[in-house]
C-alpha cells in the first residue's frame, strides 16, 4: 500500500464511516468559494525558528564566494535551509483539479512569489479553448508566448500564458463543475508548520552556476589521497551530512508523485461518493455532496507520511521521492 492510498484509508476509517455522512459543511446546501495561497515566505514565518547549523566549506580546485551573511571563518559557512511545502500547492494540489473539486464549489490556487502573485482557478473540469483563443492569448503586447502546454490533470485543459511588464503569469481555463456545497476544512492553509519541512540548499553560495562542476572534495574525502568530485556534489553531500535532510533546489519529479498519491485520495472519496448515494438512507439521489469534513485528516497524514520520505534518517534519497537531483546523486554514488 502506498502512502496515498494509507493517507485516504485514514479519512474513512477503514470503511467504517462515510466521509459525507459525517461531514460538517453546513446543512443548508450553498456553493461556496475557497482560495488557497501558496506563499513560502508565509511557510517559514509559520514553521520559526529557522534552524542554523555550520558546514565545512569544500576543498576546491577554484575560488568560489560565500555571502557575507553566512561566512562564519575559515572553511566554515552556515547551511542556508528552504521552507519546503510537502505537499506543494502551486506544483501539485493545484495540478489535481480532482482533489481540489471535494474542497469547495470553486477553488483558486495563488502563487506568491518575490511581492507578485500568480493565479490559477481551478475547478474538477477544463474547458478545451479554440485554436482563436489560443492564438488571441499568445499575443499580448505584440508579444507571441508560443509555450501553450496541457493542463497536468486534463489533457482538454489549456493554459494560457499572458504578460504582464516584465513578468510571465499563468492561468489555467477551467469550466464550472460544482460537485459540493460548503468547505471541507475553514482554517485548511498549506502554508502551516505542519506542511513545511526544513532543507538545505545552496543559497550561501554567490553564483553557484559558475562554481559547478569545478573539483572539489567533500568532508569525509581527503584532498591528498582522494580523487576530486564535482563542487556541487561535494557541497551537497556536506549539507545532508550535517543537516540530515535532502538537498533542495527543483524537484519535477517529486511534485509529479506528490499528485499522483493526491489521486489516490480522490480514488477513495469517488468510491465513497457512489456507495454514499447507493446507500438506503441516503434519501436524495441528486443534487450536490457536502464537502468531506475528513479531507483534511487525509490531506494531514499525506504530508506527514511525504515528510518522512526527506528525513534521511528515516529513509536515503530515492526516485522518485527526491527534492534535487543532487540528493540522489550523493545517495547513490557516496552513501553505502
Amino acid at each position: 500500500m502506498d502512502i496515498g492510498e494509507m493517507a485516504a484509508l485514514a479519512m474513512t476509517k477503514d470503511d467504517t464511516q462515510c466521509p459525507f455522512c459525517k461531514s460538517k459543511s453546513k446543512a443548508k446546501p450553498k456553493l461556496e468559494e475557497l482560495e488557497l495561497v501558496n506563499d513560502s515566505s508565509k511557510l517559514a514565518g509559520n514553521s520559526k525558528p529557522k534552524p542554523k547549523k555550520k558546514i565545512d566549506s569544500p576543498p576546491c580546485n577554484a575560488d568560489y564566494l560565500i555571502f557575507e551573511d553566512y561566512w562564519k571563518g575559515k572553511d566554515k559557512s552556515e547551511v542556508v535551509p528552504n521552507a519546503h511545502h510537502v505537499i506543494p500547492g502551486n506544483a501539485a494540489l493545484a495540478r489535481t483539479p480532482k482533489v481540489l473539486r471535494w474542497m469547495a464549489a470553486k477553488v483558486s490556487v495563488k502563487k506568491v512569489e518575490k511581492g507578485a502573485t500568480v493565479s490559477k482557478t481551478v475547478r474538477s473540469k477544463a474547458k478545451k479553448q479554440s485554436a482563436a483563443a489560443r492564438k488571441k492569448a499568445g499575443k499580448i503586447g505584440g508579444k507571441q508566448i508560443v509555450d501553450t502546454r496541457p493542463l497536468v490533470e486534463d489533457k482538454a485543459g489549456e493554459i494560457a500564458w499572458t504578460v504582464q511588464g516584465k513578468k510571465i503569469d499563468r492561468h489555467y481555463k477551467p469550466v464550472k463543475d460544482d460537485y459540493v456545497f460548503g468547505i471541507f476544512y475553514d482554517e485548511f492553509d498549506i502554508n502551516l508548520r505542519l506542511n513545511n519541512i526544513w532543507l538545505p540548499s545552496h543559497c550561501a553560495i554567490a553564483d553557484w552556476t559558475a562554481v559547478k562542476r569545478k573539483p572539489a572534495w567533500h568532508m569525509n574525502q581527503d584532498p591528498e589521497k582522494d580523487k576530486p568530485i564535482p563542487f556541487e556534489e561535494a557541497y551537497a553531500y556536506n549539507a545532508m551530512e550535517v543537516f540530515y535532510t535532502q538537498f533542495h533546489d527543483s524537484h519535477g519529479t517529486y511534485s509529479k508523485e506528490v499528485v499522483k498519491q493526491l489521486k489516490k485520495i480522490d480514488a477513495k472519496l469517488t468510491e465513497s461518493a457512489k456507495k454514499c448515494l447507493q446507500h438506503p438512507n441516503t434519501k436524495s439521489k441528486k443534487g450536490h455532496y457536502p464537502a468531506p469534513t475528513n479531507l483534511i485528516i487525509a490531506l494531514r497524514k499525506l504530508s506527514r507520511l511525504t515528510k518522512d520520505k526527506l528525513d534521511i534518517a528515516k529513509t536515503f534519497p530515492e526516485h522518485p521521492w527526491y527534492t534535487s537531483k543532487l540528493a540522489l546523486k550523493v545517495s547513490d554514488k557516496y552513501w553505502d
